[in-house]
């Protein structure tokens, strides 16, 4: 009894001490950037701070449809819709994905923001350079980081 106590225990510490995908993204930006500067803006190149091999990542927006979701990527992802609010970064490489998050975004650390509405959500590693803007979180005494895509400005 005590060594299943014991293992439950253990179990529910290491769930509760893994962060989510945007978490550990806004903690990179947050050495990154903001750690040593009071500057409330700077760039980011995503591709160098994932710790695993890509070549494409897709950006999809809450209320996208399997089909949709599909279509962009050119392959079945064998994956749900995405509810209202929601987010989901997949990470492709050689058409499979490797790698994929989805967070409630109202809450979320990080928000991806395309430059042009209906926007492709598609970015290679080349121009997954981001600019990155720091804002206070109204519901929390943190903040939150809007990335928006630099290779989309004009």
């Amino acid at each position: 009894m005590r060594t299943i106590i014991l293992a439950l225990s253990l179990s529910l510490l290491l769930i509760s001490c893994t962060k989510s995908f945007d978490e550990k993204i806004a903690d990179k930006i947050e050495e990154q950037c903001f750690d040593k500067s009071l500057s409330e803006r700077c760039e980011i190149a995503l591709g160098e701070i994932t710790e695993f091999e890509w070549d494409t990542l897709y950006v999809f927006n809450g209320l996208m449809t399997v089909d949709e979701i599909n279509q962009a990527l050119g392959f079945d992802c064998r994956c749900d819709h995405i509810s209202d609010n929601y987010q989901r970064l997949m990470f492709v490489r050689n058409n499979q994905v490797v790698y994929h998050s989805e967070y409630y975004s109202v809450d979320g650390k990080v928000q991806f923001h395309p430059i042009e509405m209906n926007s492709e959500p598609k970015f290679s590693k080349k121009e997954s350079e981001f600019f990155v803007v720091r804002k206070p979180n109204t519901l929390t005494s943190g903040y939150f980081y809007d990335l928006y895509p630099i290779s989309r400005v004009e």
